[in-house]
């Protein structure tokens, strides 16, 4: 009995499928003149049913019959149909032939990925006008951005050996290639992000998200934006505040995650670096960075270019290395000065090595020097990439941000927990 009640369920949802599927397709063509519209409500809804209906046949021949039966009509029906040629469009026909596939799948696989399916189909279907708006806005520019991101963190990165290699294992192609991939893509995010929502929601949404990934990354990609688009560094500048800020309660959770008694130490230090990053970040924001610029289309393509993120990804693997050596020819305590160079690039290797320390030898000393050693040389870092790559249009305002994070070290260190 159950079985029975399974096969009569999986039908239902065939039908339902092509029902979903019809009203939105009868709803598109409800104005259309007699002998113009190709499938409506009923036949969407039959076309469904009949996939549903096959599928309970043993044996493919029955399914494949029934989808050729389905393509034929639909080619006949396209090929007969009445409206001007300039209106011509498959996409009922190929919504007609997912239709019946789905119907298919209903009975035979997933009954949730399919109902997920025609959920997605009928969206596509429905935003039609949005889709085509979108498509007149985009430049040729962007698009070759957006296939070069796509290049190199679809096809390039799983490709890369993600273990490590050289001295002590410590050179990992696959997350170097990442470091790369984060830049391209913050830098083009940013930009479609300012376009859609406005130049201060924008860069700011960028900065929070790109800090949960790399704030380096972010000052990086903004600075090579503010220098093709000078209008736009005090925006790009409060943008990273944001990402620092992030940053540091970012590493202030790592830490947390292997040992919670070291980051409780650490607490003063980098909870109120955060806090007075984010007040001067949003002080600026409110009382300052009201500029309205964005850049243009063909900016996309220069902050995009590979080479500012590729020369971060060396340095990356050369502050890498120098750090390993520096911990094996120094010791314990060489993890400090370690840490300074480190903090020129990333500073999350430094907070797991040294909170790793304190789980080993319960001493938080190490952790609370060397930690806020490496945000603080991280956030002198950006600053100097800034000033080299934006200049002092966006490095000036981004110096208060930078002020204002060492200032919180320092008081955190003179009054720990």
């Amino acid at each position: 009995m159950n079985g029975e009640l399974e096969i009569f369920t999986r039908l239902a949802l065939s039908f339902g499928i092509g029902l979903i599927v019809g009203i939105e397709r009868g709803w598109r063509s409800r104005d259309a003149a007699e002998g113009t519209r190709t499938a409506g409500l009923r036949t969407f809804t039959l076309i469904g049913f009949l996939g549903g209906i096959l599928a309970t046949v043993p044996g493919d021949a029955a399914v494949l019959g029934g989808g050729a039966a389905v393509l034929a009509l639909m080619v006949a029906a396209y090929v007969t149909r009445q409206d001007e040629p300039a209106n011509r469009s498959l996409t009922t026909e190929v919504a007609a032939l997912i239709t019946y596939a789905l119907g298919v799948l209903a009975v035979r696989g997933d009954m949730a990925l399919s109902a997920a399916a025609v959920v997605l189909l009928v969206t596509v279907l429905h935003a039609r006008e949005p889709m085509h708006a979108w498509l007149k806005t985009l430049e040729r520019v962007e698009l070759k951005a957006a296939l070069q991101l796509l290049v190199i963190s679809v096809v390039v990165l799983p490709v890369l050996p993600d273990k490590g290699f050289g001295p002590g294992s410590v050179l990992n192609p696959y997350e170097l290639w990442w470091m790369v991939v984060v830049i391209v893509g913050i830098s083009f995010i940013a930009v479609a992000a300012t376009k859609w929502l406005g130049a201060r929601a924008g860069v700011l949404l960028t900065g929070v998200l790109g800090g949960l990934a790399s704030s380096t990354a972010v000052a990086v990609g903004y600075a090579r934006l503010a220098r093709e688009t000078p209008a736009f560094a005090f925006t790009l500048a409060t943008g990273v505040g944001a990402a620092t800020a992030l940053k540091f309660l970012r590493t202030l959770a790592v830490v947390a995650l292997i040992t919670p008694a070291g980051a409780m130490e650490l607490l003063p230090s980098i909870g109120l670096s955060a806090l007075l990053v984010g007040l001067v970040t949003i002080f600026y924001v409110l009382r300052r960075g009201r500029s309205s610029a964005m850049p243009d289309a063909a900016s996309v393509s220069e902050t995009t270019d590979l080479t500012v993120a590729l020369t971060f990804g060396a340095v990356l693997a050369a502050v890498t290395l120098a750090a390993h050596y520096g911990r094996v020819w120094f010791g314990a305590w060489g993890v400090v000065a370690v840490a300074a160079l480190s903090g020129l690039v990333d500073v999350d290797a430094v907070s797991v090595s040294a909170a790793r320390d304190v789980v080993a030898t319960s001493d938080v000393n190490l952790l609370v020097l060397a930690v806020p050693v490496a945000l603080a040389v991280n956030t002198l870092a950006k600053l100097a990439c800034i000033q080299a790559i934006a200049g002092a249009g966006m490095a000036r305002p981004y110096a208060g941000i930078a002020a204002a994070a060492i200032m919180g070290l320092a008081l955190g260190a003179a009054f720990p927990a």
